[in-house]
């Protein structure tokens, strides 16, 4: 074997150690071993990574292909979080109701604050919400009390329940709320409300939940186009790998608040939001432990929630009781925020 292909051959080893390594992720809480969560949040990249190699060495006729198909086997349940090939099913049930998560980033779209780009989005926001039902239940994550309002009015919501903080979160229901209630989840950063839903005669508890904001889409931002490349990248990699570690370690908490009170609700739940965490995660482990993920069970694609800066992560959901039929769900990939939202007929 030439010099050329044994580097290959260990490259292969080590992105494979690291993959392995990555699948540990959602069992190590980020308060004891934070680095571990670094590595988890680039798994989908890593998994890409281990096509190139199975291509490249089945092109070869090498039998180091297999090593790519071990790691994809091992890691099938992780993998089928963020990559699915189900069909679409018949969601012409009457009785079923629509449920959409959705981070609407206090309608100013992509760009920065500003009330040009809050009337941009509210102008374009509101036919493409309308076109989806408007949903039955939509759980708006980052919508101040003027945005909520507005979507309100205009979406001729006869329901709403809302929580007070810096990180608004609504939920919206065609449907009767007949209880609602704040979570606390110790920081300014994040947010959750519950509101106990009717619908045929049967009562749902529906969570709509901010985790803690990571906060880096900024810097990663200004690391694309740094004065002083060097020194501007070891700082920039430095901010923001101890933005990762806080909001981590503050995220496991919050998940362990959010699953007591799963765990204590009197109903069948749905929980809805903006994690700020990927699948291969400590706190989605936590909090969609017992429960159906609705993109694993009706999903097809690939699951990329997220449309600011940085690529490739899935972080909102859509779960609810496994006792529950989950019709379809679709990723509705239209940037009037920088993040998509997520929709499910259950």
């Amino acid at each position: 074997m030439s010099l050329f292909k044994k580097s290959l051959l260990l490259a292969h080893v080590l992105l494979t150690a690291t993959t392995l390594l990555a699948y540990l992720t959602p069992s190590v809480d980020p308060i004891k071993f934070w680095p571990l969560s670094i590595i988890g949040l680039f798994m989908p990249w890593l998994l890409l990574l281990q096509i190139v190699f199975f291509v490249y060495w089945i092109y070869l006729r090498k039998w180091y292909s297999l090593i790519s198909v071990a790691v994809w086997i091992i890691g099938w349940p992780l993998i089928q979080c963020f990559v699915n090939l189900n069909s679409t099913q018949d969601i012409s049930d009457a009785s079923s109701f629509s449920v959409m998560s959705y981070n609407v980033h206090y309608l100013q779209g992509l760009g920065a604050y500003s009330a040009r780009n809050y009337q941009e989005t509210k102008e374009s926001i509101v036919p493409f919400l309308k076109e989806q039902g408007p949903p039955s239940i939509l759980c708006a994550q980052e919508s101040h009390q003027k945005a909520s309002e507005f979507l309100r009015k205009s979406l001729d919501y006869q329901y709403t329940a809302s929580n007070n903080g810096a990180i608004f979160n609504t939920i919206f229901s065609k449907l009767p709320i007949r209880k609602s209630g704040e979570i606390n989840l110790g920081s300014s950063s994040s947010s959750g409300i519950w509101a106990d839903i009717e619908f045929e005669k049967e009562t749902y508890r529906v969570f709509n939940i901010h985790l803690e904001s990571n906060r880096v889409s900024q810097k990663a931002q200004d690391l694309m186009t740094p004065d002083d490349v060097r020194q501007s990248l070891l700082s920039g990699f430095k901010f923001m790998f101890r933005r990762y570690r806080n909001a981590a370690r503050k995220r496991s908490l919050q998940a362990r608040e959010i699953e007591k009170m799963i765990q204590a609700s009197p109903h069948k739940v749905i929980v809805c939001g903006d994690f700020n965490d990927p699948p291969q995660s400590y706190a989605y482990g936590i909090i969609s432990k017992g429960l159906s993920d609705a993109f694993e069970v009706a999903g097809s694609g690939i699951g990329t929630t997220y449309g600011g800066i940085i690529p490739g992560l899935k972080i909102d959901y859509i779960l609810t009781d496994p006792s529950l039929d989950i019709l379809d769900h679709r990723i509705l990939k239209e940037k009037y925020s920088d993040h998509y939202p997520v929709i499910s007929n259950i």
